[in-house]
Parts: structure tokens; C-alpha cells; sequence
């Protein structure tokens, strides 16, 4: 075997090794919860994405806008929701829906959470990755898709 043979394959190894402790971490820790009745701002990791604080640029976005048709969304629907996208529900209460997301390779968790604000007639929403700095866009892909969905929800 060469030696750029065997540097190649404990270089591969390495990583892997990484990949399964990070893997193995995120699968360790908890939802964030709400701070103050609101989500939790994201870290400037770059693999979180928020609603609730407008002005931070790059993990900003829009909360979900309820109208007439889905304006009294609870959180037992966004469970069912949740849980037909292939989350788990991890914590639930009258405002508040907490969930988690594994992935299919390492199992790397990441969280999602939705807080019911009827009052602004808004969803606010975070997801977020436990580990790591960067998520390749997987967070503010999978708002969106649970953005569409929870605008098709009829009361």
C-alpha cells in the first residue's frame, strides 16, 4: 500500500470518528425552551435560523402568518404536523411545540420549536442544529417546508 494509500484512509477514519462523536453529542442534549415566554435567539454558529428576532440578519426569518382559514392553528395540530414530517415531540403546552429532527446517516438532532403568538397573529418558529457551526442550509429548508404545510391547515 502506498503511502498516500494509508494517509488517505486514516484521514477517512478520522472523520468518521468525528462525525460519530458529534453525532453522538447532539443526540445528548435538550430542546432550548422558551426564555421569557419568547424562542431563544440563535448562537452566530450559522446553523440556526429564528423568527423571533428580526433584526440578526443571517438567522433571521419570517414567522408563519396565520389568516382567516388557519387563524386558530394549536398546537396539537402542529404535533400531528410535526410528527407526519418525521419529527419527535419532545415538549408541548398551550403556546408552545418542541421537536426534534434526526438525520438518517449519523443521526445528528437537530431541534425545531413553534410558539403560537395569537395576538400577532403570527407562528414563530426556530429550528436549529445541536452541534457543528454550519448546516448547509438544512434549518431554513425545512421552515420552509413546514411553512407551506402549516398554510394549508384548515381549523
Amino acid at each position: 500500500m502506498s503511502l498516500t494509500l494509508i494517509v488517505l484512509w486514516v484521514i477517512a477514519v478520522l472523520v468518521i470518528g468525528a462525525l460519530v462523536v458529534l453525532a453522538r453529542k447532539s443526540r445528548s442534549g435538550t430542546n432550548p425552551g422558551l426564555a421569557d415566554g419568547q424562542l431563544r435567539p440563535c448562537a452566530d454558529k450559522g446553523n440556526c435560523v429564528c423568527s423571533e428576532y428580526p433584526d440578526r440578519d443571517t438567522a433571521s426569518i419570517q414567522p408563519v402568518k396565520l389568516s382567516a382559514s388557519n387563524l386558530q392553528v394549536e398546537p396539537e395540530t402542529l404535533a400531528t404536523l410535526l410528527i407526519n414530517d418525521g419529527a419527535k415531540i419532545v415538549e408541548q403546552s398551550d403556546n408552545y411545540v418542541a421537536a426534534t429532527y434526526a438525520s438518517k446517516f449519523f443521526g445528528f438532532v437537530d431541534d425545531v420549536e413553534f410558539r403560537i403568538d395569537h395576538n400577532d397573529g403570527v407562528i414563530h418558529i426556530r429550528s436549529a442544529s445541536r452541534v457543528g457551526r454550519s448546516d448547509l442550509g438544512a434549518n431554513r429548508s425545512r421552515v420552509e417546508r413546514l411553512r407551506g404545510k402549516i398554510s394549508t391547515l384548515q381549523p
